[in-house]
């Protein structure tokens, strides 16, 4: 088998994301696939190797190192994030692939950090030679664009991958039979997730709905969890990225927050994993923050958008009233745009593809 290498942020351990593990698994049934984790993302960077500390910086280029001048060893390589992306190309070279996930967009505060500067230009550059990059959507591959700034030559070739798990047996849709749980996944905070917005929102209306926090709880929100007088099931525990699936299914409904404070974090609808993790198991949603859920939950009917707390305990009834209706569209849409198994076939055929290669 042709022999992929991913060089990528994040260590291939229980901590990695589950569209990320499914994706390296079912790549590796098509290729044989070495990875290659480099510690740094370079999202958070200000300043040139400020805050990374020196020891993270020899650990990268050890890492690089070894791969150093064996362009020739690999098909292809998939490099995750702008940063690795770049690292990849100027230190291995060869056909070098972005998979971009996050990006420091035109409209961030950090985009006129130097470091920034720097990342994206070289990014730019890359692409101009390598043209390929696996995006999640339209509206982030155009913003990815416009953060970078205008092409040279050719654009690139994009291959659109929403956010997506492997397929897994049918789920069983059934009403809620008692109080309706409602669950929140991921990083459960108050800056980015809306996570105490909705616990104090608990707090006056336990009665009608359980509450149930499932992922990442920051500091400040386990000593708002603490000082409650409902206090909803929270579980930290760290969960195998294939088994989350175990947890969702105790919910009946999926609460999303995404409070975006730029381009990058507003286009969501098929950059979450949240979402997808709901819509395999058949869980409808409900969406609020500053994102683009309220446009695509009133397109595929999957769940309400609310502007804010005020309208939760109506989106619940209405959900609970409808509940298999908006279950079944839940189900449907996951196979429809968001089972990975079956997008592997023609993103097989798109990595092989010689006419977009400059290299």
């Amino acid at each position: 088998m042709e022999k992929i290498l991913i060089v990528s942020p994040f260590k291939r351990d229980i901590h990695l994301y589950p569209h990320l593990h499914d994706f390296i698994a079912l790549l590796a049934e098509r290729f044989t696939v070495e990875y290659l984790a480099i510690s740094e993302r370079g999202y958070f960077i200000k300043e040139l190797f400020r805050p990374v500390s020196l020891l993270k910086v020899a650990k990268i280029f050890l890492g690089l190192h070894k791969f150093a001048g064996k362009k020739n060893r690999f098909q292809f390589i998939i490099a995750i994030d702008n940063l690795p992306y770049v690292l990849a190309c100027l230190f291995i070279g060869g056909k070098v692939i972005l998979f971009s996930h996050d990006f420091v967009s035109h409209d961030n505060p950090w985009r006129n950090a130097a470091a920034q500067k720097a990342i994206a230009r070289g990014t730019a550059r890359c692409l101009e030679k390598n043209r390929k990059i696996i995006i999640q959507s339209t509206a982030r591959y155009d913003l990815l664009r416009k953060s970078l700034g205008p092409a040279k030559g050719t654009p690139p070739s994009p291959y659109y991958l929403p956010v997506s798990l492997r397929k897994i047996d049918p789920v069983r849709r059934q009403r809620p039979s008692g109080i309706p749980i409602v669950m929140q996944i991921g990083g459960i905070n108050s800056f980015r997730s809306g996570s105490d917005r909705i616990l104090a929102h608990y707090q006056s209306n336990a009665s009608r709905y359980r509450l149930f926090f499932h992922g990442y709880v920051s500091a400040e929100l386990a000593l708002q969890i603490r000082s409650c007088e409902f206090i909803p099931f929270s579980s930290s525990c760290i969960t195998p990225p294939g088994s989350l699936h175990q947890i969702v299914a105790n919910c009946d409904i999926g609460f999303i927050s995404y409070e975006g404070t730029d381009a990058n974090f507003y286009h969501m609808a098929k950059s979450s994993g949240q979402l997808a993790e709901f819509l395999r198991m058949g869980k409808p949603v409900i969406a609020t923050g500053r994102n683009d859920f309220s446009v695509y939950l009133e397109k595929e009917r999957i769940g309400i958008y609310i502007k804010d707390m005020n309208q939760f305990n109506e989106a619940i009834a209405e959900i609970v009233a409808h509940y298999e209706d908006y279950s079944s569209r839940c189900s449907e849409l996951f196979e429809k745009e968001f089972v990975l198994n079956g997008y592997m076939p023609s993103l097989e055929a798109w990595i092989r593809e010689d006419g977009q290669w400059t290299a």
